[in-house]
């Protein structure tokens, strides 16, 4: 999970990234799930863009002391953590899948479109990967 510079928040599910000073790394205290902190930080972004609003950057006006107010915090049943777990994971398959999908889009597209490979050759290599 990271929340930038530019205002917005994002799940990183990548094996590496590049974090400079307008991202930030954003990682839960012991016991608090991911996804909970996910949605605190998202919860903050509209306090942090009201801040910004006037001002011609959006960082620079936003101080140390802001990312120190506290975050509201629920009280989380069992039920809600694993439902909560639940949907987070979901979506971190369902952006990994997405991710693997470009992927053999990218690869198989311009050898369809140049004519190197035909649909069932594309379709027996993407049988043979899985």
């Amino acid at each position: 999970m990271a929340w930038s510079g530019s205002l917005m928040s994002a799940r990183w599910h990548r094996d590496e990234a590049i974090v400079n000073q307008h991202i930030f790394k954003v990682v839960p205290q012991p016991g608090n799930p991911l996804w909970a902190v996910a949605c605190a930080v998202d919860s903050k972004i509209d306090a942090f863009v009201a801040i910004a609003a006037t001002k011609a950057t959006t960082m620079g006006h936003i101080q140390r002391h802001h990312l120190d107010e506290p975050v509201s915090w629920p009280n989380l049943s069992d039920v809600e953590r694993k439902a909560g777990e639940t949907l987070w994971d979901r979506a971190l398959a369902a952006e990994r899948e997405n991710e693997a999908l470009a992927a053999t889009r990218d690869e198989l597209l311009p050898l369809l479109m140049s004519g190197r490979i035909t649909v069932k050759d594309a379709e027996r290599r993407v049988e043979d990967e899985t």
